[in-house]
């Protein structure tokens, strides 16, 4: 009975995993130009997000991550720290997650240090995680009217936009970002 059980968990975890692999590596110019297309849309179509990006520090842009579950889920994607409108590094953001979910869906991230120290700290992790090494304060369209209050308070905040398909949940809690060689 032990056998079927772990069995059972292991093509679970491998179902949720495969939603979320990456289609192939990116290489630095594929993902390059879509950091320039997210930031794009993130300006174009969320309040607050053009006027929080003139602020920022430094911003994560991930233009699409992946998501999927089926009781076991997690998400990938690839992206770029821009520093002074520069690419400062290329990196990848994960997660795994299980319980009650099913679904499938694409979004776009971007997460912004509003200070120098926390685009210190991110920087200076080898591999950061939400919510360990820092607290991000999720922006929707309800908060984005009061982004002025928000950029004030908030060191780390972040834009989830552009949702594609059928998935109950978007967080940014529990995400391990890794910076890439590319």
């Amino acid at each position: 009975m032990r056998v079927t059980s772990s069995a059972h968990v292991a093509a679970m975890v491998s179902v949720g995993v495969l939603f979320a692999a990456p289609a192939g590596a990116e290489t630095a110019a594929e993902i390059d130009a879509g950091v320039e297309a997210a930031r794009d849309k993130c300006a174009a179509d969320v309040p607050g997000c053009e006027t929080a990006a003139e602020k920022a520090q430094g911003m994560l842009v991930f233009p699409k991550v992946t998501k999927g579950a089926i009781g076991v889920g997690g998400s990938y994607g690839e992206g770029a720290l821009i520093v002074d409108d520069r690419t400062a590094g290329h990196y990848s953001t994960a997660a795994a997650s299980i319980g009650l979910q099913l679904g499938g869906e694409t979004f776009s991230q971007i997460i912004m240090f509003m200070t120098p120290q926390a685009l210190e700290s991110f920087r200076s992790s080898s591999g950061w995680e939400v919510g360990a090494n820092a607290k991000v304060t999720m922006i929707d369209q309800g908060k984005a009217a009061d982004i002025n209050a928000i950029i004030a308070e908030s060191p780390v905040i972040a834009f989830v936009f552009g949702q594609q398909g059928l998935m109950g949940d978007l967080s940014v809690e529990g995400t391990k970002i890794t910076k890439l060689d590319r």
